[in-house]
């Protein structure tokens, strides 16, 4: 079930380059 992320990447773009920190704020903003 990545579908959800994959629209959200496509939607606001890319997450910061901040490695894990990036990947995780993006969980827990949306």
């Amino acid at each position: 079930m990545a579908v959800w992320w994959l629209i959200q990447l496509y939607i606001r773009g890319p997450p910061p380059r901040d490695g894990n920190r990036g990947g995780r704020q993006y969980l827990r903003k949306s």
